[in-house]
């Protein structure tokens, strides 16, 4: 699952009774944790590539709020001293008046940035955020045609969601089990969380999305915390075992943070890693300081872990809207600059919005009727944002014609394309070209293909001609590709193979793939398995030819248009360096001129469309956008591209038809 995360860094109340009273009001290694877990994802999140594992901090929180929380409540339940109503309302001193001013913040500032659909989907994601159900919001959003993750400024409230959805239901089922089975509760919890993991580890094999975000698949995570809160403490315990213990701890968490990226298959086993390493140093430093503990306690880490909440809020919108001001990738210098920005406004709301909440003496009721009101009012100006489609009326007709170019895709995409959410035989493959025609040729590729083979069909046509689209999402090519995102990607590729060998109609196939976007370990793979595609077709006697890599952006184009023209620039300048362009894709580049030479077979250059004097664009005058999002090509694009570069295997195609 590809970890475009968010962090729930939930304050875990200020106070606790019984066992662990004394040492977890005052254990500095838990505000350490802390840190350690809001800065790993703040780096992941504003500098992937420093920290590849980084996303990892919200399941180090779990197991942190479940210890903590679990805790409290079991010591009040032992006591006979727990109310429902009190621990509601302490959740609402502790979520809402940051959270709300946060989202009041991001609101206002999606009127000014952001184009209608996100500020509709912004609207959208509020309402879901503000009663606490916005994983599934994001979930439901997983879909290929949905903005970006990296455009939704409310998608780390997911992790939020989670937790409040456990914690929902979590103490009364824990007030029945302290009636009925108090002495089994230690064997009851761990049975809970090991059946959460077999959970987590079935759904993830068959809907990875769904594994990442929903809380039945993460309650292990939290439940490790609760059972740890349970478990006999090292009290006694020598100093020296609780130091190899924390230290342990802490080895398992940095391993994680850089061993772990987002092709791992997630959350799952690889997600113990880190949740166990937070639990041994929590378990350690229970017994009194271990030296884990200490090496993670200091004034920067008090610090941090003090305005961990308030920066958990504010981090991922700063980044995401810098990026919708800048309508670039931000560069280093930026990217520190809104880090800081967001660590200023954490400190800000910690000391004058989180603190005095908290020190309020207001009554439970006055508590609630803020509560109440906060969601109500917050429901209506969110509700209404959706309502009103985002605003359209904020942006003149220049910048409405830029923005239009996000429709400009393939009209056939949710008939034809393949999502991979089972095996499409090969007869069920659309063509597209002369209505009637038998297909000569077909389009072999993962999403990049699919509004090129659209453009190819509209050529074929006049001649009688016809294509077949061969596409699916994130699946190059390349036989023997395994994706762990797509796990029938492998045997669709085998399927589509066996078919054009068979089809004794199609003469030219076309192979493409986004490239660049596949991550640096899958190169081995996609190399071997696209060697060996090319290699059983050309000795099939197809006509093979390879389409070489597009430019692709760092923000939505019809997005970074539109905004330009409504700021009065000019969109033709909207482009990306040749040089970089190039850097990026070095290794397509090389792997297509091999194959070229080996197999002797035909390419298709899209540069030479899309780029000129330097650059590579993104708008020209007479098509129009050339892109309906930051990495796929519109039909506009793909005609102009067909228009005008040098294509020896459409003329080839042409005699064939004839």
């Amino acid at each position: 699952m590809t970890a475009n995360v968010g962090l729930s860094l939930l304050p875990t109340g200020n106070s606790a009774s019984g066992a662990h009273t004394d040492t977890q009001h005052h254990r500095t290694d838990i505000q350490g944790l802390r840190a350690i877990a809001v800065l790993s994802v703040v780096i992941f999140h504003a500098m992937g590539d420093v920290l590849p594992g980084g996303f990892v901090g919200v399941d180090i929180f779990f197991v942190i709020s479940g210890y903590l929380i679990s805790g409290i409540l079991m010591d009040e339940m032992e006591r006979s001293r727990f109310s429902l109503g009190g621990f509601y309302e302490r959740r609402i001193r502790r979520l809402f008046p940051a959270l709300f001013v946060m989202l009041a913040t991001v609101m206002v500032a999606g009127l000014v940035l952001l184009p209608p659909w996100q500020m509709a989907e912004l609207g959208h994601t509020g309402f879901s955020t503000i009663f606490f159900v916005s994983n599934f919001d994001l979930f439901s959003m997983s879909g290929y045609f949905d903005s970006e993750a990296q455009a939704r400024p409310l998608l780390h409230t997911w992790s939020l969601a989670v937790e409040e959805q456990f914690y929902l239901l979590f103490p009364l089922v824990l007030l029945g089990l302290m009636h009925v089975a108090r002495r089994q509760l230690r064997v009851i919890l761990f049975v809970g969380a090991l059946g959460s993991l077999a959970l987590s580890l079935w759904t993830l094999q068959h809907n990875a999305a769904a594994a990442f975000y929903l809380a039945p698949f993460r309650g292990y995570e939290l439940m490790m915390g609760a059972l740890l809160a349970r478990l006999p403490f090292p009290l006694r315990a020598p100093g020296w075992l609780r130091d190899a213990v924390s230290v342990a701890g802490l080895v398992m968490i940095a391993a994680s943070l850089f061993l772990i990226n987002g092709e791992t298959a997630f959350p799952g086993l690889a997600a113990l890693m880190p949740c166990a390493g937070a639990a041994l140093v929590l378990f350690a430093g229970a017994g009194g300081a271990s030296l884990g503990g200490k090496l993670i306690s200091n004034r920067l880490t008090a610090f941090f872990g003090g305005i961990s909440y308030s920066l958990y809020l504010w981090h991922w919108p700063v980044l995401v809207l810098g990026r919708a001001v800048l309508l670039a990738a931000p560069t280093p210098v930026q990217t520190v600059a809104m880090i800081g920005l967001a660590v200023m406004l954490a400190t800000a709301s910690r000391r004058w919005i989180e603190q005095p909440f908290l020190r309020s003496r207001g009554a439970r009721t006055t508590v609630f009727a803020f509560g109440g009101a906060a969601m109500m009012l917050g429901a209506m100006a969110t509700g209404a944002t959706v309502m009103a489609q985002g605003l359209p009326s904020r942006f003149g007709p220049a910048a409405e014609k830029m923005f239009a170019a996000r429709e400009d895709f393939n009209p056939r995409r949710p008939e034809c394309h393949h999502y991979l959410n089972a095996i499409t035989p090969y007869a069920n493959n659309c063509a597209f070209g002369s209505t009637g025609a038998t297909p000569s040729a077909a389009m072999w590729s993962d999403s990049h293909g699919a509004e090129l083979v659209a453009a190819l069909g509209e050529q074929m046509a006049p001649a009688d001609g016809a294509i077949l689209e061969i596409t699916s999402s994130a699946c190059p090519p390349a036989i023997g590709y395994v994706s762990m995102a797509y796990p029938l990607c492998s045997a669709q590729n085998d399927v589509t193979l066996q078919g054009l060998l068979k089809d004794a109609r199609i003469s030219t196939v076309y192979l493409a793939a986004f490239y660049s976007g596949y991550a640096r370990a899958d190169w081995p793979a996609i190399a071997i398995g696209l060697a060996q595609s090319v290699g059983a077709l050309t000795h099939a006697g197809k006509h093979v030819v390879l389409i070489y890599p597009i430019p692709v952006f760092s923000h939505d184009v019809p997005t970074a248009l539109g905004v330009m023209a409504q700021r009065g620039e000019d969109a033709a300048g909207y482009s990306v360096a040749w040089a970089d362009f190039a850097i990026a894709n070095r290794a397509a580049f090389d792997l297509l001129d091999g194959l070229r030479a080996k197999f002797g077979v035909d390419a298709i250059h899209p540069e030479q469309a899309l780029c000129h004097d330097g650059r590579c664009f993104a708008y020209d005058q007479t098509s129009g956008p050339l892109y309906f999002n930051r990495d796929h090509l519109s039909l506009a694009g793909a005609r102009l591209l067909l228009h005008h570069a040098e294509m020896p295997a459409v003329g080839a195609l042409a005699q064939t038809m004839r």
